[in-house]
């Protein structure tokens, strides 16, 4: 059975207003240091995380990415980067890694809380409007020190909301279905755990 390992780092899209606390699926990944030669450890290392996690970014290989996420923090400073394991809402952790709390993802790469779920304030008394204010009310708060829902039932309740709150308007959220986004749990795995 397949691990899904991440290696991540901060927001993924820093001018959109992040939630800076988010610590889930959708933040930037380790990138190429053209600065060091091509066969230096670190760009082997990215051939392979490119070659092994494709366009989303999951690894299987723990020692591989714990090396890799380390190599990262030294040449990609000041950026801090972890190995994240991702897995279904109620799918224990294959790996002892911290609980940082439930994402509501897709593909375990995009998230519908990286923003906090600080949907517009009410701008108007249109339906989608008054909704729309109440859900970030509610499900807000709710959200931990990691921008994430510290219990799965939370987690599974503000997708179930969110999917209803697009449906009124059409990528009111996003301009796909919400129904490809489901409860993720995520994990931090020690750097120092090699397994």
């Amino acid at each position: 059975m397949n691990m899904n390992l991440l290696i991540l780092s901060g927001p993924q899209n820093p001018n959109g207003n992040p939630n800076l606390e988010y610590r889930g699926t959708y933040r930037s990944g380790p990138s190429y240091a053209d600065w060091l030669p091509k066969d230096h450890e670190f760009n082997r290392l990215f051939m392979w995380f490119i070659q092994e996690g494709g366009e989303l970014g999951i690894v299987n290989n723990l020692s591989l990415a714990s090396k890799f996420a380390k190599l990262c923090n030294l040449y990609l400073a000041p950026r801090k980067f972890e190995v994240i394991e991702a897995t279904e809402a109620n799918t224990p952790p294959r790996l002892a890694g911290a609980f940082l709390g439930f994402d509501i993802s897709q593909a375990y790469n995009n998230s519908l809380l990286w923003w906090g779920l600080k949907l517009n304030p009410r701008k108007s008394d249109t339906p989608i409007s008054i909704l729309s204010s109440v859900v970030g009310k509610y499900f807000a708060p709710q959200l931990n020190a990691h921008g994430l829902f510290q219990k799965l039932d939370a987690a599974l309740f503000c997708r179930d909301a969110l999917i209803a709150l697009q449906s009124f308007q059409p990528n009111l959220l996003e301009g796909d279905t919400l129904d490809k986004f489901q409860v993720t749990g995520i994990y931090r795995v020690s750097l120092d755990s090699e397994q």
